[in-house]
């Protein structure tokens, strides 16, 4: 059998270890705190070897949604679940090993304001001076290290403290545009840059603007514009459309009245391409004040459509699919908003329909629409947004000059094209001119280029297409007057009647110019 071998070193108490000086490399035993003492044959008392206990380990100790008390030999404490607040109680700061940290952290990510993670001293130790210290953001941490005493000392943490207000937060702060802007930053300074100056790309969002008259309009099942940029399309039957009384932020809106057999009501808006190029991409949020005159709560659903090409509106894309919105109760105004991730493809142009469903069987039956806005919101939930941004409400002046690039007139704001005793374009210095057929006689220039070429219509002062009015108020015939050389910078006015024309000494006539999507 195998004869065992016993060593034994010399030993003492740590009195006796204290005052020995040993041979260089000599091990002996201090029997009072049970440890190794390294000699170097000059030093009295050596080298104390550390104890297991007494050297910093990575050790980790894993807690799943619990209360936990931590002991002196832990060093990281991570919560890998957590449904309601949990308290971490400490060991006492003089138990623990001076130098030595003790980090809790949330890895389950779910920490917050209303789950916290408190750390509670044991007895009358401080933690910086305070009973306890309190974690509440998702995968935070804190690390401590005690003097080996009664204290705690916070070294390292990350979280975020509730505040009050944004004037109370002394950390950093995230800067976010909600309209589109550039938003960048150098040193201290944050430059926020708009991408164009106008936030909203919807035209005449707040209904101010008619150029093809405010009165009652009739739309057939084939739709037709009305305000301007805002098309109406119903279904099964016709519908009468008007400007009437705005909300409290607006004097005007749409409204749409229904009629027998009408089975469905959409109001939409087409956003040429190189406005809507700024959504491409983009996180978009399109809101509307609806005020519903129907007699029952409906629901409108909001689709989302792009152009195959560029303002090429002959096969669009759908990108959002009738998504439901807001309910409006009957007989008052709602908001409704909705928030969408736009299509790469909106550079091409982008449709916003507003459907207002199977509600206007009856001509008491009608929707108002106004305070129209879309926008990019950087960082919104996509879906119904219940707090949008306020709405960009332009200024007339500023809504028709954006109109006036879609369509334009001579006729004074509100007033049909074609209506009868309108004020017209005065052709002067006319008296004694034989003007021949094929000839023209006046030319438009318009102030600013439109889209497009657009498709002209003349009428006399007496509201007749085609004909020009002498000084007598007489209309002269057909093709009297006819566009010609017709641009988006303007036309010339000819006679195309097939016979000399004598208007005599002044002529009058109006005209729409029509460049729609």
């Amino acid at each position: 059998m195998t004869t065992a071998v016993q060593v034994q070193y010399r030993r003492g108490t740590s009195s006796q270890v204290s005052s020995f000086t040993g041979a260089q490399g000599e091990m002996v035993v201090d029997t009072t705190n049970n440890r190794v003492v390294i000699q170097d044959g000059a030093t009295a008392g050596g080298f104390a070897a550390a104890k297991l206990s007494e050297v910093i380990t990575n050790a980790r100790t894993q807690v799943s949604d619990g209360n936990y008390t931590a002991l002196a030999t832990d060093r990281t404490i991570a919560y890998i679940t957590l449904t309601a607040s949990r308290i971490v109680s400490l060991p006492a700061a003089a138990s623990y090993p001076t130098g030595s940290r003790l980090l809790i952290v949330d890895e389950s990510g779910s920490c917050s304001a209303t789950k916290t993670l408190t750390l509670a001293a044991n007895g009358s130790d401080l933690i910086d001076g305070a009973s306890s210290a309190v974690m509440n953001s998702a995968y935070g941490y804190l690390a401590i290290e005690s003097n080996g005493a009664n204290k705690w000392t916070i070294i390292d943490q990350v979280q975020v403290a509730p505040v009050s207000s944004i004037n109370a937060l002394t950390g950093a702060i995230a800067v976010a545009a909600s309209d589109g802007a550039i938003v960048s930053a150098s040193g201290a300074t944050v430059t926020i840059g708009g991408p164009g100056g106008m936030v909203n790309k919807f035209r005449n969002g707040a209904m101010d603007v008619w150029q093809r008259g405010n009165g009652s309009i009739t739309v057939t099942t084939a739709g037709g514009y009305t305000a301007d940029g805002w098309s109406v399309l119903p279904t099964g039957a016709s519908v009468g459309v008007a400007q009437a009384g705005g909300r409290l932020l607006t004097k005007n809106a749409l409204q749409v009245t229904g009629a027998t057999s009408v089975t469905d009501v959409i109001v939409k808006q087409r956003i040429e391409s190189l406005v809507a190029a700024a959504f491409c991409s983009q996180t978009v949020t399109v809101q509307a004040q609806i005020y519903n005159g129907t007699g029952g709560s409906i629901t409108p659903t909001l689709t989302i459509k792009h152009a195959s090409a560029q303002d090429n509106w002959s096969s669009p894309v759908t990108d959002l699919s009738a998504a439901g919105l807001q309910t409006c109760p009957g007989s008052s105004w709602t908001q409704i908003a909705f928030t969408f991730s736009a299509s790469a493809g909106s550079y091409n142009g982008l449709e916003v329909s507003f459907d207002f469903g199977n509600n206007f069987g009856a001509n008491t039956k009608t929707v108002q629409i106004t305070e129209c806005d879309i926008r990019v919101t950087p960082g919104a939930a996509t879906g119904l947004n219940s707090n949008p941004p306020p709405p960009e409400l332009r200024p007339v002046a500023m809504e028709l000059a954006f109109c006036r690039r879609y369509a334009r007139s001579s006729y004074a704001p509100g007033i049909a094209p074609g209506s009868s005793l309108a004020s017209s374009i005065i052709i002067p210095n006319l008296a004694g001119s034989a003007i021949t057929n094929g000839n023209a006689y006046w030319m438009v220039n318009f102030d600013s280029p439109m889209r497009a070429t657009p498709t002209v219509t003349l009428y006399s002062y007496n509201g007749n297409a085609g004909q020009v009015t002498n000084a007598a108020t007489s209309d002269q015939g057909a093709n009297t007057a006819a566009a010609n050389f017709v641009s988006a910078a303007g036309f010339v006015v000819y006679n195309n009647s097939g016979s000399t024309l004598s208007i005599g000494a002044n002529g009058f006539v109006n005209y729409f110019a029509n460049a729609e999507l």
